[in-house]
This record gives C-alpha cells, sequence and structure tokens, in this order.
C-alpha cells in the first residue's frame, strides 16, 4: 500500500502507518497527480465531500478519454445509492449521454471490486462528449 498525502497533513497527523511507502506532496493537485500516476485502477470508498470532488475528476478524466482505468464505486451498506442514481438521472433527462454509466461499476464488497478491475476492459465511448 502507498499512501500518497499533501505537506498539511503531516503538519495534522492525518497518516497510515501501515502503509508500505508514503509519499508527502506540496498541495492535493500534486497529490492528486501522483495517485493518477501510480494507479492501476480506482476505487471509491464512502467518503466526503474531498471524495466527491476526487471522484469527478477521475470521471471527467474517463469520459475525455484522459484515463482509460477502471473506477469502482465500493457502495458498502448502500453508501452511494443516491449519487448513482443522481447519475441515472442526468442521462434520463439528457444532461449526461447513456454512456456516462459505462465510465464506472458499483460493487457492494471489496472482492467484487477486485474482480471487476481483474477483468476489466475499456468500454467503446462515443468520440464527443462536449
Amino acid at each position: 500500500v502507498v499512501g500518497v498525502l499533501p505537506e498539511f497533513f503531516m503538519v495534522k497527523e492525518i497518516t497510515y502507518d501501515e502503509a508500505d511507502e508514503l509519499v508527502v506532496t506540496k498541495n492535493m493537485r500534486e497529490r492528486k497527480a501522483e495517485l493518477d500516476e501510480r494507479s492501476d485502477a480506482f476505487i471509491a470508498l464512502p467518503g466526503g465531500v474531498g471524495t466527491l470532488e476526487e471522484i469527478f475528476e477521475i470521471l471527467s478524466m474517463k469520459q475525455l478519454k484522459l484515463t482509460l482505468k477502471p473506477f469502482v464505486f465500493l457502495n458498502i451498506q448502500g453508501y452511494y445509492d443516491k449519487l448513482i442514481s443522481q447519475f441515472r438521472d442526468m442521462v434520463d433527462l439528457k444532461f449526461a449521454k447513456k454512456e456516462t454509466l459505462d465510465l464506472f461499476a458499483v460493487a457492494p464488497d471489496p472482492d467484487s471490486a477486485l474482480d471487476y478491475i481483474l477483468t476489466y476492459q475499456p468500454p467503446p465511448l462515443p468520440s464527443k462528449w462536449l
């Protein structure tokens, strides 16, 4: 496990001591760039506003074909049900294309998330999103 934290987390002593490696970045932007560079896949655990911001950045990158890496919502206890419903509403109301729903998978548990990642094949996406 590689931990990637901005400097200000270190000041607040927010670290993961079990990490095999700890990378400290200057700020959140550098952190996200480091995460993207080092990651083979993305799994969204239940989280707060910062987690949502990272989710939307990754999904936007996938939509624009800036990354082809798999993305999975780990939907523990239905945590992401309302967000997934919002994506469906966006499609139903024609604010997003139906292929938006192909940008991610939803898994009820870690084993299902890992199975998805291990068998992932990027779906064909339209050439024009905007």
